[in-house]
């Protein structure tokens, strides 16, 4: 029977004599070498019958049982409940053997599966699939190296990588364009000298000009960015003093030649802004405490200062939020969004305080008393300055509502 015939057989209900057919012979089930060949076993590991059996059925103890298995119990006449088909082994070692990434690789013999219209998996079915689909998973958590090993040769071609898919979000040779690495790629082309193929040097040298030369300059640049970001942690770790802190950003800024990679850059501009903020609240804390050292001629204990420094960070922040809904109020810059946004922010930032409610509304109540007066001359460009800082200090917050997706 052709391949057109078989299709058309597979599409037709089953009668007795399809059914006769689907079966295979017991001794021909359980060969080595057949199974060996589905599931990439060597010969060694499939080599008894009796150990075959063990991995065709889980319920059968016998060639007897699993012949009476295929033939028993049919309630309905469609359903057909054979032992494994060289046909089914042929088409599953295709899918395991192939150059497909894994997930392709389990979702193809999902689609197998389904394809034979079973009401439900046959017992012998479902344990060459289960082995099958562990031989997958166990692959998928190998290393690109390793992988790049098992790549057979005769994929190792001009014309066979012309298909390959090398980019963001592409599989070359079944492995994610994110797993290639230098040493992968490396090992890439010492596999393809290995095989021999007649035109392996011309793919090599393409490969080393198209992809090599472009990922040993990406690997180096991320080494390089994760140094300096490990540099910059190292910073604002050791760093405790907000103003010491910031003189050494800007040492370290200037090493740089200010031409620090993107990811760079954007950590130092954060830190540079949690510094000035530090900054200023040390400085106010400071001299609030002072003052009531002053007043009071005695010495602050520790929890009178920790008042005193959330006293003064709740009324900065407080103000922020003030001015900032003054300019949504007036359309200047800010949306009524943007201010909703930024009180939910803080009002987070505030519950992690130790400071009272009393001592909340009274911060409050002053700033309400005093604001008006200092926002009478606030200009739209003084907004729009605001706006720049607060975006340093709460990013998420002025983060787009609907992001625009990437038109490139």
């Amino acid at each position: 029977m052709d391949a057109s015939n078989l299709r058309a057989a597979r599409l037709k209900p089953p009668n007795a004599a399809t059914a006769t057919e689907e079966k295979m012979d017991v001794k021909r089930l359980l060969a080595p070498s057949l199974l060996a060949a589905a599931l990439g076993i060597e010969p060694v590991a499939a080599s008894s019958t009796s150990s075959l059996t063990d991995v065709l059925s889980g319920q059968s103890n016998s060639k007897m049982d699993l012949v009476a298995q295929s033939q028993s119990d049919a309630p309905e006449p469609q359903q057909v409940v054979p032992g494994v088909s060289p046909v089914f082994l042929a088409k599953l070692s295709a899918i395991t053997n192939s150059a497909s990434s894994s997930n392709k690789k389990l979702s193809d013999i999902d689609s197998l599966v389904r394809s034979y219209g079973w009401p439900s998996t046959p017992p012998a079915i479902a344990q060459v699939v289960a082995a099958a689909r562990i031989k997958i998973l166990a692959q998928k958590t190998k290393s690109a190296d390793v992988i790049v090993g098992e790549i057979p040769c005769d994929h190792l071609t001009i014309d066979f990588n012309s298909k390959q898919q090398w980019y963001s979000g592409g599989t070359p040779f079944g492995i994610a364009f994110e797993q290639w690495t230098v040493s992968s790629f490396n090992a890439l082309k010492a596999h393809i000298s290995e095989c021999g193929n007649p035109d392996g040097q011309g793919l090599i040298n393409y490969l080393e000009y198209s992809v090599g030369q472009p990922m040993t300059a990406r690997e180096a640049e991320s080494v390089r960015t994760k140094e300096l970001l490990d540099e910059l942690t190292a910073i604002v770790r050791d760093q405790k003093n907000p103003t010491q802190r910031l003189a050494a950003i800007d040492d370290f800024l200037r090493r740089l030649k200010w031409a620090a990679p993107p990811e760079v850059e954007r950590e130092i501009q954060r830190a540079r802004a949690v510094a000035q903020v530090d900054e200023r609240a040390t400085e106010s804390a400071e001299s609030q405490a002072t003052r009531q050292q002053e007043e009071a001629s005695t010495k602050i204990d520790d929890a009178a200062l920790q008042e005193a420094q959330e006293v003064t960070i709740f009324r900065q922040f407080s103000i922020k939020y003030y001015v900032a809904n003054y300019c949504a109020e007036h359309d200047a810059f800010f949306t009524a969004e943007e201010v909703e946004r930024l009180r939910t922010e803080l009002q987070s930032t505030f519950a992690s305080m130790h400071l009272s409610q009393e001592k909340k509304d009274g911060a409050w109540n002053h700033i309400q008393a005093t604001a008006p007066a200092q926002l009478a001359g606030v200009t739209d460009e003084d907004c729009a300055s605001e706006k720049r800082a607060y975006a340093l200090i709460w990013p998420q917050v002025f983060a787009p509502t609907n992001p625009v997706e990437n038109p490139f």
